[in-house]
């Protein structure tokens, strides 16, 4: 449900269960969302949220989403992270 976008956004970088929100976002596919997943996916200390990030940036899809998801794989250092972000290439 659309609907449901404005607050997921609005709450991403302060619930506990971010994760979820970045994959409840991506499983809306909005593109609207595709900004605040691209600063989460970039800079989110968490390792998992960043790796959901990856998964819910390619669900959306887009040349915004690519072109974030191209930085990501030039700066990120986590393993695990670069591993999701080879596979969504």
């Amino acid at each position: 449900d659309g609907r449901a976008l404005a607050p997921l956004v609005r709450n991403l970088s302060t619930v506990r269960s971010r994760v979820d929100v970045v994959a409840a976002l991506g499983a809306l596919g909005d593109v609207r969302a595709t900004e605040s997943l691209c600063e989460t996916l970039l800079s989110d200390p968490y390792v998992h949220v960043r790796t959901q990030a990856v998964t819910a940036l390619a669900q959306i899809g887009g040349a915004p989403a690519q072109v974030c998801l191209a930085k990501a794989l030039r700066t990120e250092r986590e393993e695990a992270v670069r591993a999701a972000l080879r596979r969504v290439q």
